[in-house]
């Protein structure tokens, strides 16, 4: 099922508002689960885009996230993210995962010239129920092997190792009563 973002909130809206009216923790349980993802997607391409990659880098599985780290780190001084936009979200009908389509700008300040593309970030929920970018598909402007999915992905769904942690330790990620990570 492929839904926009703009259907996607336009749907939330009334399962938000009848479990505000309802008083049912239920589905607001779910809506805020649904809040939550979302904002873990925004954080994850708004830590991209301002080179906050060790924060970034909460959001992929292990093995991912240490290569992409010491990559990232080295190519910052030439890489700018100038914008980015959600184009598409679809909902794997299983609820455990999600293709999330998005516009991205950038340019390399060693060539000079600002570039688009549509990248497909492939959003899993993890044993724990934790989410996370397990990988990400297209030309944007780091190299493809930095987000393909690791091995122990591939064989088993992985994710049990990622997701965010607030300061005392406790998972943020999307499960029952997750918070939100504070940056």
């Amino acid at each position: 099922m492929k839904v926009s973002v703009k259907t996607l909130l336009l749907m939330l809206a009334p399962a938000v508002m009848f479990a505000a009216m309802a008083g049912s923790s239920f589905e607001g349980c779910a809506a805020q689960k649904q809040d939550m993802l979302m904002q873990n997607v925004k954080d994850f391409n708004n830590n991209l885009r301002w080179k906050r990659y060790d924060h970034a880098a909460q959001y992929m599985p292990a093995d991912m996230s240490e290569a992409f780290t010491e990559t990232m780190e080295k190519d910052d001084e030439n890489l700018s993210i100038t914008d980015f936009e959600f184009k598409e979200i679809v909902a794997s009908p299983d609820g455990n995962s999600l293709k999330v389509k998005v516009k991205i700008a950038w340019h390399k300040k060693n060539e000079g010239v600002e570039k688009k593309a549509v990248l497909t970030q492939n959003w899993k929920k993890g044993g724990t129920g934790t989410w996370y970018m397990a990988s990400m598909e297209g030309e944007g402007p780091w190299k493809p092997e930095l987000f393909k999915p690791s091995d122990k992905d591939k064989a088993d769904g992985g994710g049990d190792d990622v997701g965010v942690k607030d300061d005392a330790g406790d998972d943020a990620g999307v499960k029952d009563g997750g918070g939100a990570d504070a940056r």
